[in-house]
């Protein structure tokens, strides 16, 4: 004997499939619209790329870095999109070949020291009244 199925769960199965549906145009329209204002688009950028491995505390020059295009959605925040922002900074990480290059991997244009102090080492700034140029590196 077979067994006749009532037609509120027929009803019941089409209403589930039909707000499926349209829960999810409405959460891909959602998240369209948070897309759009985060700024997140699928337009390619330049970003600026490490040429070899570059180690902590290195000074970057011109033959260091290079500009590679990439999508806009995985561009990481705080890239650097000309070479020029990088050149002379302090790295404050290590970074890998081929990888973006971004603020947080820099030191600050003024302050590089903690960038190439050793691990397990302090340093700390010494105010010192000397003239200009009457100290070296490796004076003691």
């Amino acid at each position: 004997m077979r067994r006749v199925r009532p037609r509120s769960s027929r009803i019941l199965l089409v209403l589930s499939i039909a707000l499926a549906a349209l829960a999810t145009v409405g959460l891909r329209g959602h998240l369209a619209r948070l897309e759009a204002r985060a700024g997140v688009d699928g337009g390619s950028g330049s970003v600026v790329v490490a040429r070899s491995d570059l180690g902590r505390g290195t000074t970057v020059g011109p033959s260091m870095v290079g500009v590679r295009s990439i999508p806009g959605r995985y561009r990481p925040p705080g890239a650097l999109t000309e070479p020029g922002q990088a050149l002379g900074r302090v790295l404050a990480t290590d970074v890998l070949a081929r990888e973006a290059i971004t603020e947080a991997r820099l030191a600050p244009p003024g302050g590089p020291v903690a960038a190439l102090v050793p691990e397990g080492l302090r340093a700390f700034p010494l105010p010192a009244a000397f003239p200009s140029g009457s100290l070296a590196p490796g004076d003691r």
